[in-house]
């Protein structure tokens, strides 16, 4: 695993091209008083999802470690430890993601009954109109009755 440093941080190319990710964009920074990097190393810890990564993150800090002449960070190790022993526990996530056969779909069988028990053809539900159902189709219809007062009385 080759290091380079480019602009701010160390990179690691080959493990960027292998995993789709340099850990170093995470881990190549001061976490010391800083809310938002330490929030966001521990997130992307959280959701690491295979060993092989996992081993290539804790691989990247040691090798930060000895480029900045300083031990690895115990709290990061600490949070990848306890990642490894979820996956141990639980599997990648290939063996965790394994297809589930739930067999042929299922039709509906639901048959909607009138009243009187015969099947209905529409699915409307039945609802005996109530006073503002009809006062609301007056509203709506064009005859005479239904002129509304303005003012909210009952002369028209």
């Amino acid at each position: 695993m080759s290091a380079r440093r480019t602009r701010d941080r160390v990179e690691f190319p080959r493990l960027r091209d292998r995993l789709g990710e340099d850990p170093a964009r995470f881990l190549d920074r001061d976490l010391v008083g800083d809310r938002d990097a330490q929030r966001m190393v521990r997130e992307r810890i959280g959701g690491i999802d295979s060993l092989e990564v996992l081993s290539a993150w804790r691989a990247v800090e040691r090798k930060l470690a000895d480029h900045y002449d300083r031990e690895p960070r115990q709290g990061v190790l600490n949070a990848l430890d306890d990642r490894g022993t979820w996956l141990d526990e639980h599997g990648d996530r290939e063996e965790r993601a394994r297809p589930i056969d739930r067999g042929p779909p299922l039709e509906s069988c639901a048959v909607f009954l009138d009243e009187d028990g015969s099947e209905r053809k529409s699915r409307r539900t039945y609802q005996s109109p109530s006073p503002f159902d009809r006062d609301l189709d007056a509203y709506l219809s064009d005859s005479e009755e239904s002129t509304v007062a303005t003012d909210g009385g009952e002369e028209r």
